[in-house]
């Protein structure tokens, strides 16, 4: 007979994180870009969290962040590096748009829901078996 693993996961929010261009990335894989195609503004946590949390665990990896906007990276190695040019303030709250049409920006004791990266700005989650 044939064993499957059948083991699911949650993303746990970590938190907002800087990175910066070029070869030195704090998660050096960039596994899908959602901004062209398939990202829903009003619903990025199922048109973009959800979805990289997908390419995240078939690849194995433990960690991802939504940088801007849109895009979903990850690596190996993530967990450890994510965080190597510190915290950011440049994250928002897709779940609640203002009046004005803009997101809410992240605070860290604040309760927001879909929480994703702006320019520059991983906002992390990492992996949980459930």
């Amino acid at each position: 007979f044939f064993c499957f693993s059948t083991t699911a996961s949650i993303q746990v929010a970590v938190g907002c994180y800087r990175d910066r261009s070029g070869s030195g990335r704090a998660m050096p894989d960039l596994l899908a870009s959602y901004r062209k195609n398939g990202l829903v503004w009003s619903n990025l946590d199922e048109t973009v969290i959800q979805k990289c949390r997908k390419e995240a665990e078939e690849r194995g990896f433990k960690c991802f962040g939504i940088q801007f906007y849109g895009e979903c990276w990850s690596g190996l190695n993530a967990c450890d590096t994510y965080d190597i040019y510190g915290r950011s303030d440049e994250c928002f709250c897709t779940s609640d748009v203002s009046l004005n049409n803009t997101f809410p920006k992240y605070q860290l004791t604040e309760n927001c829901r879909g929480p994703v990266g702006g320019r520059w700005a991983n906002f992390v989650y990492r992996l949980r078996e459930v």
